[in-house]
């Protein structure tokens, strides 16, 4: 079974250039950002897109 984390790193890898979700998956930033808010995680990837994609 995938772990929020897990899912998080697999929808990065479609989204992303390899490089980018690379670097993100070693600071771990994608998954802290929907942890921090797990009943909206579609607000925490706004949140992350914004804070680190401009």
């Amino acid at each position: 079974m995938y772990t929020v984390k897990h899912m998080a790193l697999l929808m990065h890898d479609q989204i992303m250039p390899a490089e980018v979700a690379q670097r993100h998956r070693d600071m771990n930033m994608i998954a802290s950002c929907i942890l921090v808010t797990p009943r909206n995680p579609g607000r925490a990837i706004r949140d992350h897109a914004k804070l680190f994609h401009g």
